[in-house]
């Protein structure tokens, strides 16, 4: 079986009187074992698994809320070459990362409000 990570796009689309342009998007990172036979429907598996999760709901507004997908931004092979744990590797090439380690890397307290409500 060859593990890939998949990023899909979705978005929050909600319906109102007034047509919102800009829209809460958001981008999840899926999993995926898939058989050497699916490699042809691979894409065609991912995103009958994508489609699954859309929803909608009334918001406070008393507003349809539509969560929909988009489609597929990235994929990643996740082969030999990464532990069983790695969800995601990406390899680029930027300008002296370690001495502007402080300017492109967040702050630890940032981080922690990503994750750790009050």
């Amino acid at each position: 079986m060859e593990k890939y990570a998949i990023k899909f796009l979705f978005q929050f689309r909600v319906v109102s009187t007034e047509e919102c342009k800009m829209r809460t998007t958001e981008e999840k990172i899926v999993l995926f074992h898939i058989n050497s036979k699916d490699n042809n429907n691979f894409f065609e598996i991912a995103n009958k698994r994508a489609k699954e999760d859309e929803f909608n709901y009334l918001n406070d507004d008393n507003n349809m809320v539509y969560y929909e997908y988009i489609g597929i931004v990235d994929i990643c092979h996740l082969g030999i070459e990464v532990d069983d744990d790695v969800l995601w590797y990406d390899i680029k090439t930027l300008l002296t990362p370690m001495e502007r380690k402080n300017k492109i890397l967040p702050n630890i307290s940032q981080l922690k409000k990503r994750i750790f409500t009050k």
